[in-house]
């Protein structure tokens, strides 16, 4: 039996906490930090440059949290990518409308959708 075929998904803590629960609002700062530490928007931004000959009209962000992380990485990007259609996919809504003047001022739109990403898939109409 494959690795993939023995694993096990937990939800994660993050998961049954409501959006304004303090350990929510830590966790979700700890992880901003810890993606700052790892210069991860940087390197998503440099591998997508790499992997990708030509700009996304579309792309779909699964876990997206509060959008800031991907929003550094559209910064990055959005020079060279204008117009590209981003649907942010997370069990809690967390994005703000100045989330989306922020992606609006690069060039980019944002759709939110609350949802399990595996409920999500299965009802998905392969729109994302």
């Amino acid at each position: 039996m494959s690795a993939l075929a023995e694993r096990s998904l937990v939800p994660e803590i993050l998961d049954g906490l409501a959006a304004d629960d303090a350990r929510a609002i830590r966790s979700r700062r700890d992880l901003a930090r810890i993606n700052a530490l790892m210069f991860q928007a940087p390197i998503m931004a440099s591998l997508m440059r790499k992997f990708l000959p030509r700009p996304p009209g579309r792309i779909l962000e699964i876990g997206a949290g509060d959008g800031t992380f991907m929003l550094k990485v559209a910064r990055r990007m959005a020079v060279d990518w204008r117009e590209v259609e981003l649907t942010m996919l997370d069990r809690v809504r967390l994005a703000t409308p100045k989330l989306a003047a922020d992606f609006s001022g690069l060039g980019w739109t944002i759709e939110t959708i609350t949802a399990d990403a595996f409920d999500w898939a299965e009802r998905a109409d392969g729109r994302a």
